[in-house]
């Protein structure tokens, strides 16, 4: 076995100070560049700029008025869980969210591990994207979650905004259990959002339910609790058609959590044959009021 003193013995005394100062800096852990701190006083310009901004679209719009109200904008650095059991629409709502920004001349990263990209193109050409939309995919047919933050920095560096992921449950949990392996990519998620400055949308699933009526709520999300607490804001999705066996032509969202106060906390949106997404008529504003008499 080694041992130092025995090394230490071959040299004088000197010697020996002089080598055991060298073994206790190559022991001794790497100093990063020293942290720094920032006083309140600092942040308060940019405190009073949200207060200000409170009731307002910041950020990207979903391209759905009763939407933006709701999330009051998809702003960068945010982690955007949308939840919803299997069939309710979760996928095919960000997939025109997707579309929605992208056809407002904003870049999209689609990391769809639930589908294939020719598949997601699929979905769009039927929703009347043509092959000009800026809308990217990563080229690996399988995506680790380690490899999100390599595909974000780059696309970050092409000029894209949003990162959507479908689906958080798609992603391999390294021999893990649910929970930790969950907690892990969620941080993961969180912190790349935040060093990035993109906005990040990530699908959920929900666990089963009992009683399968009616909105899900944060407690049902699948697998770890890290998932509602890490989110900046947690949309459920719920189709009311799919319990009921009947065509659903309607989607309901629900804002289950946000950081800051929101306009409205529900939305609805009518499902057109097509896969399109859009409000229904009875919430859309009045174009041609009727002149009064």
């Amino acid at each position: 076995m080694f041992k130092p003193e025995n090394v230490l013995k071959r040299y004088d005394p000197e010697e020996q100070e002089a080598l055991l100062d060298e073994l206790l800096a190559r022991a001794a852990p790497k100093q990063d560049t020293p942290a720094k701190l920032v006083h309140l006083a600092e942040t308060v310009e940019a405190a009073e700029q949200l207060r200000a901004e409170d009731g307002q679209l910041i950020g990207l719009s979903s391209g759905w008025s009763n939407v933006d109200d709701m999330l009051g904008g998809i702003r960068g650095s945010q982690l955007i869980v949308i939840a919803g059991e299997t069939g309710h629409r979760k996928s095919l709502f960000c997939q025109n969210l997707a579309l929605n920004v992208a056809s407002e001349g904003h870049p999209v990263l689609f990391i769809g591990l639930e589908m294939a990209n020719e598949e997601n193109t699929e979905r769009f050409l039927d929703m009347g994207a043509d092959e000009t939309l800026p809308i990217v995919y990563p080229e690996a047919t399988t995506v680790s979650y380690k490899d999100i933050d390599g595909l974000v920095s780059a696309a970050v560096s092409d000029g894209i905004e949003l990162v959507v992921i479908d689906h958080l449950h798609m992603f391999a949990l390294d021999g893990e259990n649910e929970q930790a392996g969950l907690t892990k990519v969620c941080i993961e998620m969180k912190s790349i959002a935040r060093r990035h400055g993109a906005a990040v949308i990530l699908v959920s699933h929900i666990s089963r339910r009992a009683d399968r009526k009616g909105v899900p709520s944060l407690n049902d999300l699948k697998g770890s609790s890290s998932i509602g607490q890490l989110a900046d804001k947690v949309v459920a999705v719920y189709s009311d058609g799919v319990e009921n066996d009947v065509p659903d032509t309607e989607v309901t969202l629900m804002l289950r959590k946000s950081r800051r106060m929101a306009k409205q906390k529900l939305a609805k949106l009518t499902i057109l044959p097509n896969g399109k997404l859009v409000e229904p008529a009875s919430t859309l504003p009045n174009m041609f009021p009727t002149a009064s008499r």
